[in-house]
């Protein structure tokens, strides 16, 4: 009954979190040793999904970024399963692959959620040689209500919770940023799990808000175009979006 309990709990979380069925998947999702460059000169794209998702969250997103020539990269975790720092230690062994590939000139990442946790804790250890930039979709840069409020409920069974709180000696908040790495952030108005000021990271080249919800942000065309011309430039077009951060605002 205990067990059951604890399950309903769980099940109660996820699908508030939109992750449903993908819960499940994430808990098989594992990183596999990436594919050499196919010719040389190549941009790679790493992308890392956020908890309780696999990389198929990212698929819309990641279709357009190859359309415009970036070589992607999807990178699978058990969200659920890890501590950050695990995570973050599978991801630097995935990263120093793509490093290590003459192949490759430069290496960007573009995350949601969770996701821009782990590579933020990645590359506060190891800095790529060909580090190219960061996109950060809706991440608890600084904690999340939502986490803290989970975490005594479902924290044993879903690892980073605890680690995500919204709570000053949580994990996330006392992890810093990394150094000499430019990075943006994209969050959305009616995020729902994370508020708009936890969005926020020190030293973050950029920071841009968009409408929509905390769980489908990156399967939004503008969110593709923006990380688009953030990897290009380094900045976002705060010019093209303007209607639409003015109601992300309102």
């Amino acid at each position: 009954m205990r067990r059951k309990r604890r399950f309903l709990v769980l099940a109660t979380f996820v699908a508030c979190c939109g992750c449903c069925g993908l819960w499940f998947a994430s808990r098989r999702g594992l990183a596999v040793d990436p594919e050499p460059a196919a010719q040389k000169g190549v941009t790679v794209v790493v992308l890392v999904h956020g908890l309780g998702r696999t990389s198929a969250s990212m698929a819309p997103l990641g279709d357009r970024l190859a359309s415009v020539g970036f070589d992607v990269r999807k990178w699978d975790y058990p969200s659920t399963q890890e501590t950050i720092e695990s995570h973050s230690a599978r991801l630097a062994e995935f990263v120093r692959k793509l490093d290590a590939d003459p192949g490759i000139d430069r290496i960007h990442f573009v995350t949601h959620s969770l996701g821009g946790i782990v590579v933020r804790r990645t590359l506060m250890d190891e800095r790529p040689a060909k580090m190219g930039r960061v996109v950060m979709l809706a991440p608890p840069n600084g904690g999340s209500a939502t986490a803290r409020f989970w975490a005594p409920l479902a924290g044993q069974l879903i690892k980073p919770l605890k680690e995500l709180s919204d709570a000053s000696d949580s994990v996330v908040n006392q992890m810093g940023a990394p150094r000499d790495v430019e990075i943006g952030v994209i969050a959305a108005a009616k995020d729902g799990k994370v508020a708009l000021a936890d969005t926020h990271l020190k030293g973050e080249a950029d920071h841009l808000i968009v409408p929509g919800y905390h769980s489908f942000i990156m399967c939004r065309p503008e969110v593709a175009e923006q990380t688009i011309h953030f990897f290009r430039t380094g900045r976002f077009d705060h010019d093209a979006p303007s209607e639409a951060e003015a109601d992300a605002r309102s």
